[in-house]
């Protein structure tokens, strides 16, 4: 919220001081920032602006911003001819190649980092911020209770932005053995407590640093790169990507909608057809 309150500061700063409560300046500041030489907030990133400063004006004047101006019409001119930019998304025979072609190096800690995250993030459908708050612990419980044979259970306990409660998924039994090489790579300090993945660059022998966002947006990239995409399609390629290439999958595989909105906790039929890749043959084409 102070990120985005910021913009609009820095905005006011630029235009010599004038005020934050007049109508036509929070006007021009919205149709600024939409445009390229202001960021080129599109979308979901410009309600996303208008709401941090929404909540901001009504912190400090105990008024909604919303009441006294009226900007909704504003905003939504704004985004009416927006097209959101999507990821890239997997086609079942790649997961096949990846999984079982061989294309990935186990014994090098990369890819065996890109393994373990992509194949949680793809049979729990989560999303980034929601894989990145595995600990060790819980894959520690996964492979403990998994008996020879099963799958294992990860039993997510935490909130998530569609989801009150916590809910669970199963990983298929043969990717057992890759989460025992993990958790052997850890630095044998890492607390159960502490977050599953980790940094595991080759250069550093010390696997205690918390994996970041960034390094998590690599993981599909590596893949990309190994199944021969073109740069084009691979800088389409986002951690986003796993869960977009399970909707993708379990569509074509005859799901329903309810079991889809179950799985990927999804509150309506028009957020799973946005994870859907509807032109998934077109990858075929963009093969090098």
């Amino acid at each position: 919220y102070n990120r985005h309150m910021k913009i609009l500061l820095d905005y006011i700063t630029n235009k010599g001081g004038i005020s934050t409560t007049d109508k036509k300046t929070l006007i021009n500041f919205f149709t600024y920032i939409s445009n390229t030489d202001g960021n080129g907030y599109a979308g979901n990133s410009l309600w996303t602006v208008y709401s941090a400063i929404n909540a901001n004006y009504q912190k400090v004047t105990g008024k909604k911003m919303q009441r006294l101006f009226n900007l909704s019409k504003v905003m939504r001119n704004l985004t009416k001819d927006h097209v959101p930019v999507k990821a890239n998304t997997f086609t079942k025979e790649d997961l096949s190649k990846i999984f079982d072609g061989g294309l990935l190096d186990i014994d090098n800690p990369l890819h065996l980092e890109s393994l373990v995250g992509g194949i949680l993030s793809i049979y729990g459908l989560l999303r980034q911020n929601e894989l990145l708050r595995i600990t060790k612990k819980l894959v520690s419980k996964m492979l403990r209770e998994s008996t020879a044979g099963e799958d294992m259970t990860c039993d997510y306990p935490w909130a998530t932005k569609t989801r009150k409660t916590g809910f669970a998924f199963r990983i298929p039994a043969r990717f057992c053995y890759l989460f025992e090489m993990y958790l052997g790579q850890l630095d044998e300090n890492v607390k159960d407590k502490a977050r599953f993945l980790k940094n595991m660059n080759i250069k550093s022998k010390k696997r205690s640093q918390n994996l970041g966002e960034r390094k998590v947006n690599q993981f599909p990239k590596l893949w990309g790169r190994l199944l021969g995409y073109d740069k084009k399609f691979i800088k389409g390629l986002t951690s986003h990507s796993f869960c977009r290439t399970a909707d993708t999958i379990l569509t074509n595989s005859g799901t329903d909608m309810i079991n889809l909105k179950r799985m990927g906790r999804w509150s309506s039929e028009k957020c799973v057809e946005g994870y859907i890749n509807k032109s998934e043959a077109l990858q075929i084409s963009r093969m090098q």
